[in-house]
């Protein structure tokens, strides 16, 4: 019988293969005029705008956990900050390595192969700490989030992105909806015989469960916004073309930052700004 260790240890190989051979990829994302770029594209100005808001002085410590191909830890760093980035992918570290060089920061970013759940850091070193596109790939959500809390001042900022369970595209699309979740679990050992292989396992949450999380792990929420709608499907057939879809996400995302119901509630990722449970009431 697997135990909990071996199931972690399974997941955590078949992640950083992913990223192992897909790691130029996740840097090129960040240039591609493609909707899933302009998604991410999106995210990383938002989060970059929330943490201007804070106006953390020159000099702040700020860690990027998942720091992937290093493009936001070289933004980090051209704010007068001073960076450390960790990643579970050796191929991410070696290319957020030159990524950083290239940039002209490396004395002020320190990049090293690194675990989400046990960050190789002291308790209260980080007046910031962000992490995009981690959460739905760890397999102890609730560690890590803890590991981040432990990590970040009195006085700092925890800033994540996590997968929606409710996003649009995928409430609409049968194959995906989270109605028929317990039917594809039943069915699913039976593909697998069929030779369908399971795509990357992906961790996705509703707004409260994941306030839950953040909670227990002594992290209140500022601020959540929901980003990202889009590809649509039915049955995993995407009738638009890229344009059409690109033009609908920017439509629909104008109206969830305006807070309009339902749509402010269902893009693909929430993006949030937290802080200490003890300190939160002091906002931005």
């Amino acid at each position: 019988m697997q135990t909990q260790r071996d199931w972690a240890h399974a997941h955590q190989e078949r992640i950083d293969a992913h990223f192992d051979a897909k790691s130029r990829y996740w840097k090129d994302l960040y240039d591609e005029k493609t909707l899933y770029g302009v998604i991410h594209q999106q995210r990383r100005e938002l989060a970059l705008r929330w943490l201007d808001e804070c106006s953390l002085p020159s000099g702040s410590r700020v860690i990027d956990v998942g720091c992937g191909a290093g493009v936001l830890a070289v933004d980090l760093a051209a704010r007068g900050y001073l960076v450390d980035g960790i990643d579970a992918s050796q191929a991410m570290i070696e290319l957020a390595s030159q990524v950083v060089a290239d940039a002209g920061v490396a004395d002020a970013v320190q990049v090293r192969v690194g675990d989400a759940h046990h960050l190789p850091f002291p308790n209260s070193r980080y007046d910031f700490v962000i992490s995009l596109g981690v959460l739905p790939f760890v397999h102890t959500p609730a560690l890590a989030l803890s590991e981040m809390e432990r990590v970040v001042k009195p006085t700092g900022y925890v800033l994540l992105s996590s997968d929606n369970l409710l996003r649009l595209n995928h409430l609409l699309d049968p194959r995906h909806t989270p109605v028929f979740a317990p039917l594809r679990q039943i069915v699913k050992p039976a593909l697998i015989r069929l030779g369908f292989r399971p795509g990357l396992p992906g961790w996705r949450s509703t707004s409260r469960t994941l306030q839950r999380l953040m909670a227990d792990a002594g992290l209140s929420v500022v601020k959540m916004q929901t980003l990202g709608f889009g590809p649509f499907s039915l049955f995993g057939w995407q009738p638009l073309p890229e344009s059409t879809s690109l033009r609908l996400h920017q439509r629909l995302q104008r109206l969830a930052f305006s807070q309009v119901p339902i749509l402010r509630a269902t893009g693909a990722q929430h993006i949030v700004l937290a802080r200490r449970a003890s300190t939160a009431t002091s906002t931005p």
